[in-house]
């Protein structure tokens, strides 16, 4: 992916785009609050009483007075009682529980043998009480929960699995920082409270680009492990791209053994001429994925696959050369840009990207199967005889039909398999199936559009929610001071973005939800993508749960307890006062030898703007 560098000042211009992602104006700023998803409800106030605070992040939609009576000591351990089929939901947060604390917490099967007076009893209702009257009538109430600890116990009452976990994660919250780390001894005593609580939105997600760089299979489970205590509910890899392809497909093998390695990579801007001479490369098996998507499921996670097509190709045609437009023997990118080398869209060729998405569907039981098509070049099928043959015989009009062709191609092939398509926003331009979700990441333009046609979607800003940019003009920032000087966006940025918040009801509905998105062609290791990560998704999980109930300067004390938790984890965030000696190092270059000023001319080559 290619991006535009341009002179502006931050705040009243066209925004540059991200190094993977075209440039798109920037929306103008609406002062109200959020559009709703799926189920919540965006315009009902959080009654949060302002004499209750408690340091959770995301702050809870209701805190009531404290109950009378001492809290509860979890490192004394005890009797946990929970329903039999949320336990791996319940022992996922307990663990981690125990593990902080030193207690010993005996599960048992709700049952009429079950001890009487458990340290903690988990109850099953078909609806929470209280809940939509202290959330709201379009809060997500599957995933809502009521904890209340009192006379030394706890008591976490949900409809779901889902939400008693997010009961736990609350609990866990409520000790002492120390209580988070791996073998931790420290204070483990929950005082008195009592919560009601609810996400407004159903999709709450943190895309991550594992195919530019690839950090390794462990860390993923650790991400989940940080997506679930901040109770967000989706992970999307970005498994594919030019730079590498990151799946085993037991169709293509070769997809694996030749587009999951690149033999260097670029050092610096995207036309650096240095290179680091290391291959680069690894994937998932399918037997990683089998583990990751278990795990994610037992923290309420849901994993969603992305494989990029028909651009952003290459190491797929780097393996099998017959895909693309010239049938040559190609190699796996080892520059960040796009590349002229797209899919051929022949019936030979669609055929095998269908059955990838085959093996897809088999790997991940998410309902959605992302597709990817974004900036996919022309040039490529302009020139070739072979597909604007293709395009006759088809009766399209143009490379941009052909494109929405191929789309709707794939959407019937993904319903007859119970799956829905979803895509970027570029996939908006032509005959979309029905059920199509489109991903609006360019501006709300897009997002109004989408809306206007009748698709769910989901928000993924570039400009407030890609983690990538820079997080401060201080000088001591990763990334380099020149080329990525307005690739700015800061932790108030992400906290008070409120997106679609003018909209009608009718399309409310249709939001589905948010997520904040990691493109990794300057981040090389999980230390690097954590400072990226933390704590902007901090307050990003905030907005996306609650709708950011106090305003910024509030929310920060929070914030600073919440990081010594992730401190605790030994979570590399970036600290509240800007990256510490170790993190200020520029990465890979990136100041170095750019032009100041780039553009992309039609070709796709460099060019000065003038």
């Amino acid at each position: 992916m290619c991006g535009t560098q341009v002179a502006r000042s931050w705040r009243h211009s066209v925004p540059p785009p991200h190094p993977g992602r075209r440039p798109a104006p920037r929306p103008a700023r609406r002062p109200h609050p959020p559009g709703c998803l799926h189920l919540p409800d965006l315009c009902h106030p959080t009654t949060r009483s302002p004499a209750v605070t408690l340091d959770v992040v995301p702050a809870p939609r209701h805190v009531g007075a404290p109950p009378p009576g001492p809290g509860a000591d979890l490192a004394a351990g005890g009797d946990v009682v929970a329903p039999r089929a949320w336990w791996p939901a319940v022992n996922a947060v307990l663990r981690e529980i125990e593990a902080g604390t030193g207690g010993v917490l005996r599960l048992h099967e709700s049952s009429p043998t079950a001890p009487a007076d458990p340290l903690l009893r988990v109850e099953q209702v078909a609806e929470v009480p209280g809940l939509t009257a202290a959330c709201g009538p379009e809060a997500v109430l599957a995933e809502g929960y009521a904890l209340e600890v009192s006379g030394g116990r706890v008591l976490a009452t949900a409809s779901t699995a889902v939400g008693a976990a997010h009961a736990l994660q609350t609990l866990r919250q409520l000790l002492d920082p120390a209580a988070f780390r791996r073998a931790g001894r420290g204070p483990a005593v929950a005082g008195p409270v009592s919560v009601l609580d609810a996400p407004r939105h159903g999709w709450r997600g943190l895309m991550l680009d594992v195919a530019r760089h690839w950090h390794g299979v462990r860390w993923t489970y650790d991400l989940i492990d940080a997506l679930a205590l901040h109770k967000l509910n989706v992970l999307h890899l970005h498994l594919t791209d030019d730079q590498g392809w990151r799946l085993q497909v037991d169709a293509f093998p070769r997809l694996t053994e030749v587009g999951a390695w690149r033999r260097e990579t670029l050092v610096g801007y995207r036309f650096s001429d240095t290179f680091d001479g290391r291959p680069h490369g690894g994937f998932y098996t399918k037997a990683d994925i089998a583990d990751i998507v278990a795990y994610a499921a037992d923290r309420g996670i849901t994993v969603v696959p992305e494989i990029d097509m028909p651009g952003h190709m290459l190491a797929a045609i780097a393996s099998y050369p017959e895909w693309g437009t010239t049938g040559a023997q190609l190699e796996v990118l080892t520059r960040w840009a796009r590349t002229h080398n797209v899919l051929d869209l022949s019936e030979a060729t669609v055929a095998a990207m269908k059955t990838i998405l085959d093996e897809v569907v088999e790997l991940f039981p998410s309902p959605y199967i992302h597709i990817g098509g974004d900036e996919c070049p022309r040039t490529e099928w302009v020139e070739s005889p072979r597909v604007q043959q293709l395009i006759a015989e088809r009766g399209l009009a143009d490379e941009d039909e052909l494109q929405h062709w191929f789309t709707r191609q794939l959407g019937v092939h993904l319903a007859s398999r119970g799956r829905r398509l979803l895509g970027w926003d570029e996939i908006l331009n032509g005959r979309l199936p029905a059920d199509a979700t489109v991903m609006a990441w360019r501006s709300e333009d897009e997002a109004r559009a989408a809306l206007a046609l009748g698709h769910d979607i989901v928000v993924a800003n570039q400009e407030h929610l890609y983690l990538d940019y820079k997080q401060s003009r201080d000088a001591r920032e990763p990334l380099g001071p020149r080329i990525f000087a307005h690739y700015l966006t800061d932790l108030r940025e992400v906290y008070e973005y409120e997106w679609l918040s003018d909209l009608p009801a009718e399309q409310r509905a249709r939001v589905l939800g948010a997520q904040v998105c990691l493109w990794t062609e300057f981040i090389s290791s999980r230390e690097k993508a954590e400072y990226m990560i933390f704590p902007r998704t901090c307050a990003f999980a905030e907005r996306v749960w609650n709708g950011a109930v106090d305003d910024f300067d509030t929310f920060l004390p929070r914030l600073t307890t919440h990081l010594a938790r992730l401190e605790a984890r030994q979570i590399a965030f970036r600290g509240l006062d800007g990256p510490t000696q170790g993190q200020s190092d520029t990465w890979w270059g990136v100041e170095a030898e750019a032009p100041p000023r780039l553009s992309l001319s039609s070709d796709d080559s460099p060019a000065q703007q003038q």
